[in-house]
């Protein structure tokens, strides 16, 4: 399974420079104000990059650089996505593994402002090693490696929340997600509970009698 092996984020809001090591499941603790909500909105700037702003600049005179690791890049996973998105990707990829940099050198929305980078990665600083700035189809490979990453604020009144059931309260974007996520497998889900209903309807036909002596 790909996913983020590890991320620097510098510059970017309370985010310095830090780095972070991410597992499979990666949850962030901390008290309030502690920095973990700049950390994920560093990490959906560097799948779904956008135009930043004068208060996303720790150093207003410092460029924003978010570098990621992304790991178990396999042939399977490059079968699965566009042709010449993977076509732009492969050259990169050493021993299942892809090195992507995001900068935005000053605050403002205009894309000529941002440039994204790839490389093979190296041993030595990550300053150092060979980019390659913005090949053709990178960003689309990456929308095509990740999903559109999700953002839910936390609840002041989860009874208040629900009640709304807009799709800008929390539970309104969850409910969101799932709900295109099973319109999205709809015929998966109609053949597993059709299997199900076989298996316990009176008459179904693949109905199991388990009888204990």
């Amino acid at each position: 399974m790909h996913k983020i092996d590890w991320i620097r984020i510098r510059n970017f809001r309370s985010c310095e420079d830090v780095f972070l090591n991410f597992e499979s499941y990666a949850p962030l603790v901390g008290y309030n104000n502690a920095g973990k909500s700049n950390i994920l909105k560093a990490v959906k700037w560097f799948l779904r990059p956008t135009g930043l702003q004068d208060k996303d600049f720790t150093n207003i005179e410092e460029k924003i650089l978010v570098t990621a690791k992304i790991s178990g890049i396999s042939q399977a996973l490059l079968d699965s996505i566009d042709d010449n998105h993977s076509e732009s990707i492969s050259p990169f990829i050493n021993e299942e593994s892809l090195y992507i940099r995001m900068e935005q050198r000053s605050p403002g929305g205009a894309k000529g402002l941002r440039k994204l980078y790839v490389s093979v990665g190296g041993e030595n600083d990550e300053d150092e090693w060979e980019w390659s700035v913005n090949p053709n189809g990178l960003q689309e490979a990456m929308h095509d490696i990740f999903p559109e990453p999700i953002f839910v604020q936390s609840m002041d009144n989860a009874t208040d929340d629900v009640s709304k059931f807009k799709t800008t309260s929390t539970i309104g974007k969850l409910l969101q997600q799932l709900s295109s996520q099973i319109e999205n497998e709809q015929h998966e889900l109609v053949d597993a509970l059709d299997t199900i209903s076989r298996r316990l309807n009176f008459d179904g036909t693949e109905r199991r009698i388990v009888k204990s002596i």
